[in-house]
């Protein structure tokens, strides 16, 4: 990624966490840190499933060897799963509901106040599409995205950092295991956005046609110039280009994905190996 895409997509950032703060001060601030929260909780979750599994080897003590180990476990579970609920289903949700209802006025606003000559460019509805069909969606989730990244990265040296206490070597093992699948998910992003934004103007006519189709008078025009299959043929043509370049990328990306999930399973195993030494 070059120095400008890498200024550009910061400015993008600060630029949607300065909006979403807008909207809602609150409920950025309680959404963002629970996803924090819930990023770290799969430490503690270990923790206590280690316990309970430990627990079994004892159970000739006593029952109750094993029951307060599943109770914790039990009870951490059950915090954890109304926490996410109450992150995704309600918090979340609101929040999601008033950032587009913010963005859809503003993109509007802006829109209705541009000069008519502007709005007739191809150039111009292409890229009115590309917002409509996604930036709008990406700038809600902005935000969220860096509040996992955080969480998880977090996370990540949290349990590293627990790891290099045992084995310094471990912990490289964990974190170096990681980078692999950061890497080959910024080039599937990237992949994704390409083709996206190479069939703008082919969606552009996509969802003309298919709204002629919806429309009464203009379908009884078709059917009366006997255009019906023209059209249909191009909406056909349009459909296959894009389940054919949608499974491209996804081809391409079947071997890395691969070689990520064995080099992850690889670097687990090298981190089990220097803290049994």
């Amino acid at each position: 990624m070059k120095i400008d895409q890498i200024k550009s997509t910061l400015s993008l950032l600060w630029w949607s966490i300065i909006k979403s703060l807008k909207v809602s001060p609150f409920l950025f601030a309680v959404e963002n840190i629970t996803t924090i929260i819930l990023s770290v909780f799969f430490i503690v979750y270990s923790k206590l499933q280690g316990n309970l599994i430990n627990s079994f080897s004892k159970i000739h003590d006593g029952i109750w060897i094993v029951i307060i180990p599943a109770i914790a476990l039990l009870s951490f579970t059950v915090l954890r799963d109304i926490l996410s609920y109450l992150n995704w289903s309600l918090i979340g949700s609101i929040q999601r509901q008033k950032q587009e209802k913010y963005y859809t006025q503003l993109f509007l606003h802006h829109y209705s106040s541009l000069d008519i000559g502007r709005i007739e460019q191809s150039d111009f509805q292409d890229l009115k599409n590309k917002v409509s069909d996604r930036a709008l969606w990406q700038l809600q989730r902005l935000p969220n995205e860096l509040s996992e990244f955080v969480g998880r990265s977090f996370a990540l040296f949290l349990g590293a950092g627990i790891i290099f206490a045992i084995h310094p070597l471990a912990a490289l093992f964990v974190v170096v295991g990681t980078i692999p699948a950061f890497v080959v998910e910024v080039l599937y992003t990237k992949a994704r956005r390409k083709v996206w934004d190479g069939l703008t103007t082919e969606r552009r006519a996509f969802w003309s046609m298919r709204s002629s189709f919806e429309s009464k008078k203009t379908i009884q025009e078709l059917i009366i110039s006997n255009r019906t299959k023209a059209f249909l043929d191009r909406i056909d043509s349009y459909l296959s280009k894009e389940y054919k370049v949608d499974f491209g990328v996804e081809k391409k990306f079947i071997v890395p994905n691969i070689l990520v999930k064995i080099i992850e399973t690889l670097s687990i195993g090298g981190a089990l190996y220097f803290i049994r030494l």
